[in-house]
This record gives C-alpha cells, structure tokens and sequence, in this order.
C-alpha cells in the first residue's frame, strides 16, 4: 500500500481491499475513502502521540467488510472483522459500527419531511431481514411520522 506506506499486509487482505475501487457507498468511492480515513487517521495519531501506523491501518481496514457483504451475510462491519481476524490482523478490534439507519430514506426525486413523501417512491434497501421487515411493516407511517417528529420535521 504505497499511498499509506502500510508494509506487512497479507495477499488475501490486498486482494479483498483492491475490490473496494469497485465499490461505491454514498457516491463516494469505498477504496478511495478507505484510504483517505487512513491518511488522517495517521494524522491524528501523530498529533495525540499514538501509534501512527496502527492507527493508519484501522483506518485502511475499516470498511473491508464491504468487499464481501455480498457473498456473506451479515454487517459489513462483523463480516469484516471476521475476516481480519482470519487472516492475522486480530490485534485491531472493532469497537462499534455505524449505520446510515433503518429509517434514514434518501432520493434525488424531492425532498422527503413527512411519510407522504414517499408516496410512489421505490424503496431499496441492503440485504438485511431486519432492514427489509422493517420497511414492509403495516404501521411503517406511524413509525416514520414519529422519527420526523423526533428531528423536529413535520
């Protein structure tokens, strides 16, 4: 890993991490993020007097995960921890992981402030039962309205 002057990555993990450049979240490029979550991970490092180069390379791995999300069922985040730890990098240990939220809904049809919004919208969600049930509720208006009116949306 040139760009991060990372040394001792294993084949395995190289490959898994050179199939994030095909892989987009947010519009953003998965690989291209990773590495720069890595760069100002090292940064920060440096300035609170940590180790620099583990610090780099939690920020290179922290979304590994989403280059097998597909074949493996499972949050990224687990499925990725998982898989480093399988393959020798058991000494970085994920502590938490963020989602974007099971009743976060994005489109770049119209803004979306009230359940009605959604009216004719097609809703995709990822490959999780949780997720998918979640959606199909029969009360997902109750729920929805309620979330609009917790971020003080009406």
């Amino acid at each position: 890993m040139l760009e991060t002057a990372i040394q001792g990555v294993s084949p395995q993990i190289m490959k898994v991490l050179g199939r994030l450049k095909y892989r987009y979240s947010f519009s953003q490029n998965v690989l291209q993020h990773s590495l720069e979550t890595a760069y100002f991970m090292g940064i920060i490092a440096a300035e609170l007097g940590l180790d620099e180069k583990k610090a780099k390379r939690i920020g290179l791995f922290h979304d590994i995960g989403k280059a097998l999300d597909h074949e493996i069922e499972g949050p990224h985040a687990q499925i990725g921890a998982d898989f480093l730890t399988v393959f020798s990098e058991a000494d970085l240990v994920g502590l938490s992981w963020y989602d974007a939220g099971a009743r976060c809904f994005y489109t770049n049809q119209k803004p979306i402030r009230s359940p009605a919004d959604m009216a004719g919208l097609t809703v995709r969600v990822q490959d999780s039962q949780l997720v998918m049930d979640m959606v199909e509720l029969p009360n997902i208006s109750s729920l929805l309205s309620s979330t609009f009116s917790s971020l003080g949306s009406s």
